[in-house]
């Protein structure tokens, strides 16, 4: 009881300063609530009554999850009349908090928070670190949030760079993921990662998770390179031991590569071994 008392003294005065949040307060405050509410909601029914993993869930979650939409639609309502105020990283954050815990909060006027984030992260693409740009369209693709404009504008801010050099194998591969997922076609997005990859010396900084993301996207995207493809698979049996993934690494890697495989198949996918311009 003792417990339950201070979580929720610490929880209300929280709530209640929220509004008093500049933009990077409040983003990080979003984020905090994100992974503990992540790690509870997973995990809470499992814990017996009055331990402190179902005292938070109590707290953070509650039944239904009508705790967890109170916080996070308090998070937005404070958000919105500084939003023009929030960094390209912190509206990644905002965005990220929000998506790891299924959460869209829904304002006034019908319209989301997502809808908001996006119209504030568009003029800003330039100044988005990489790491940001993959949470950005990880995050709206994983909550559904259909935002074509959004994706439109990522493709072409991440073409238009001289280089992806500053893009790590996760970050790049997240983000052909989430394109693939959300049904964004860009073929010429796919094509500047391509030649980004095919470019490079060795694949030793790209871990199975990034190889079977990769295979996956193009697969499922409906988009198919026959080179990458081999390169990837090459890397995959040289230098990673299957022996060694988790079963679900396992599993995703194998049917990465099945599906892209049959990819090749296809007759009606784009092709970027032919002239991009072959297939519009």
């Amino acid at each position: 009881q003792h417990l339950m008392h201070q979580l929720n003294s610490i929880f209300s005065k929280t709530m209640g300063e929220m509004k008093t949040f500049e933009p990077k307060r409040l983003a990080q405050t979003a984020l905090g609530f994100g992974k503990i509410v992540r790690i509870v909601d997973n995990r809470g029914q499992r814990h017996f009554q009055g331990t402190p993993q179902q005292i938070l869930h109590d707290i953070l979650v509650g039944q239904q999850s009508q705790q967890k939409k109170i916080i996070f639609q308090s998070i937005a309502n404070a958000s919105m009349p500084v939003l023009s105020k929030f960094d390209p990283r912190h509206l990644a954050n905002l965005a990220y908090a929000n998506a790891i815990v299924d959460s869209v909060p829904m304002l006034e006027d019908g319209s989301t928070l997502f809808d908001h984030i996006a119209e504030k992260s568009i003029p800003l693409l330039g100044k988005f670190e990489p790491q940001g740009v993959a949470n950005m369209v990880w995050s709206f693709e994983k909550v559904k949030a259909s935002n074509p404009r959004l994706f439109d504008e990522v493709s072409n801010a991440v073409v238009a760079l001289d280089n992806l050099g500053k893009f790590d194998p996760q970050a790049l591969s997240n983000i052909l993921l989430a394109f693939a997922k959300a049904e964004e076609s860009q073929p010429h997005l796919f094509q500047k990662v391509t030649d980004h990859i095919l470019a490079l010396d060795n694949l030793r900084v790209f871990n199975a998770q990034a190889c079977s993301n990769i295979l996956w996207a193009f697969a499922t995207a409906n988009i198919t390179h026959r080179q990458l493809f081999e390169t990837v698979a090459a890397h995959v049996n040289e230098h990673i031991k299957l022996e060694t993934l988790d079963k679900e690494s396992l599993k995703m890697i194998l049917l990465a590569y099945e599906k892209a495989e049959k990819s090749l198949t296809k007759k009606d996918g784009v092709n970027l071994e032919k002239n991009p311009s072959e297939d519009q």
